[in-house]
């Protein structure tokens, strides 16, 4: 029977109709639910038609923007961040030099307009700010940094001295990149030599604390005046002192800065001497009592010339104070604690004591200050060979009494 019942035109079809919105009722919630949605979408910017004006703040601003959606599943399957546009058009601002906030806007593609607002889209950021800065020419001061120099060609020494004909140069760039700016040319000394007058060397513009500006370098021509120079060699700094310390000191270490320094020949044919240093000038050391770092030029030997002849060596002076040691005869030797009322016998009435410290420490000691004693807390009635102990003074880092022990006889009445 049921075969004749599904077999039969109208019933299938019915049958066929309640299926469909028995589907229609389970899946429909779910089409019909509401939620949110976002996708990152792609910031054109449109330039400013003014070619003249830049956008200040360009490199730190984001590539794309977020879209947030809100609506009907049915209507968010499908989307993508494609059916947008997000625009920032620079051509908004009509005043250079100062910023203002720009808004993107936000357009639907491939989707209808009634599709597009029924999803109530946001964008994040709403707006940028923007400022656009004017492109300008100024002139700027220019400086060689490395004007004079010295190479070596060839195992020649030459000095070079660096000129332009101009001053100043035109640079173009923003506005904002253009003030306080100063045009610098530093020489690549490996690539100089003698046979090279004329070069083209790049400008490099640096702000006041000498940091490279964003603006596009010019070439300046740069001319170059040689001279040759007489032979060098490089010698070991050696300070040389004069004067003499006070009682318990002693020179230590002579640490100059920089260790070595050139010396040349005074002329072309000269002949530079064979030893491997050059001493300082004399270093006063008299009434110095702790290290100290002094400036002094550099005594070269006949016949040669301090390159530069300006310059002058930072020397250390260490100053050491020796460590000594003093006697003192007849201390007396006294007692701490014992048996009240005990009779007590030490076997020494006084002792040899020997001090070892520092010279201005020792030197100082006062013989009627030192205390040698011995310990008697918590002994017996009886004979007991004990430590002689010594108050140190301050400073003292070593100590021996003589004798280092002592026979003491305790008696009770």
């Amino acid at each position: 029977m049921m075969e004749k019942l599904f077999n039969h035109p109208t019933w299938l079809k019915i049958f066929s109709l309640l299926l469909a919105v028995l589907l229609w009722l389970y899946v429909m919630p779910t089409y019909m639910t509401e939620q949110p949605k976002s996708v990152d979408v792609r910031l054109n910017v449109i330039k400013n038609a003014n070619p003249n004006l830049v956008w200040m703040e360009e490199d730190s601003q984001p590539s794309t923007v977020k879209v947030s959606l809100y609506g009907r599943n049915y209507l968010l399957t499908g989307i993508t961040k494609d059916n947008f546009t997000a625009t920032l058009d620079l051509n908004q601002v009509t005043e250079p030099n100062k910023p203002g906030p720009l808004e993107i806007k936000l357009e639907p593609v491939g989707i209808s307009r009634t599709q597009y607002e029924n999803l109530s889209p946001t964008v994040t950021p709403k707006s940028i700010s923007v400022t656009l800065m004017e492109i300008k020419t100024a002139s700027v001061p220019l400086v060689i940094t490395n004007r004079t120099d010295q190479v070596s060609v060839g195992g020649v020494d030459w000095a070079y001295t660096a000129s332009t004909d101009v001053t100043n140069v035109n640079l173009t760039g923003r506005s904002d990149y253009l003030t306080g700016v100063t045009g610098v040319i530093t020489l690549d000394r490996a690539s100089l030599s003698p046979d090279r007058k004329v070069i083209n060397a790049t400008v490099q513009p640096v702000d006041a604390g000498f940091k490279p500006v964003k603006l596009p370098g010019v070439e300046v021509q740069v001319k170059l005046d040689w001279r040759r120079l007489p032979p060098g060699k490089t010698f070991r700094v050696q300070p040389a002192t004069g004067g003499t310390l006070g009682p318990g000191l002693v020179l230590g270490n002579l640490e100059p800065d920089p260790p070595n320094a050139r010396l040349r020949a005074a002329s072309l044919d000269g002949k530079l001497p064979g030893q491997d240093f050059v001493e300082t000038v004399p270093i006063d050391v008299t009434g110095r009592t702790k290290t100290f770092t002094v400036a002094v030029k550099l005594a070269p030997p006949p016949g040669t010339v301090v390159d530069p002849t300006d310059l002058t060596v930072n020397v250390k002076v260490n100053i050491d104070e020796i460590s000594t040691e003093k006697v003192f005869k007849g201390v007396p030797l006294t007692r701490q604690g014992g048996p009240k009322g005990a009779d007590v016998t030490l076997g020494v009435t006084d002792v040899q004591i020997r001090f070892q410290g520092p010279y201005s420490v020792i030197n100082k000691i006062d013989p009627a200050v030192l205390k040698a004693f011995v310990d008697l807390e918590g002994l017996t009635p009886g004979k007991h060979t004990l430590p002689v102990k010594v108050v140190l003074p301050a400073g003292v880092t070593a100590v021996v009494a003589d004798p280092s022990v002592v026979e003491v006889s305790i008696a009770v009445p």
